[in-house]
């Protein structure tokens, strides 16, 4: 058996995260180390982000059933700020979730209205 090593990793990046899984793995100690404190969120933040992807899922799964189309729903201005927001919306500052969800609801209500009345 090899000897158990006590490794640590400066950057906790796609590079770093990876090393790290792939030498636990293997039986080592791994530390990382990570400068940016928004690369993890807190509990709060992670709970926002899945109230909003939960929105999404919901309300546009409704509207499929309406007929609106999946490329109508992934063209959606605020969906790209969905998949944005882990890193624009600072841990700090979950209060602009609020926003996010408002310009959520009115890209899909305006899509729900225009379809309604067709």
């Amino acid at each position: 058996m090899a000897e158990r090593l006590y490794i640590m990793i400066a950057g906790a990046g796609k590079v770093g995260w990876n090393l790290a899984r792939e030498l636990i793995d293997k039986g080592n100690e791994v530390t990382l180390i990570e400068n940016d404190r928004d690369r993890y969120s807190t509990v709060e933040k992670q709970r926002r982000m899945l109230a909003l992807i939960l929105l999404y899922w919901r309300r546009g799964a409704a509207l499929l059933k309406q007929g609106v189309t999946l490329v109508e729903l992934r063209r959606t201005r605020a969906l790209q700020d969905i998949i944005k927001m882990k890193f624009t919306i600072p841990n700090e500052e979950p209060e602009q979730f609020d926003a996010l969800s408002k310009k959520l609801e009115d890209a899909l209500n305006r899509m729900e209205s225009s379809y309604a009345r067709t």
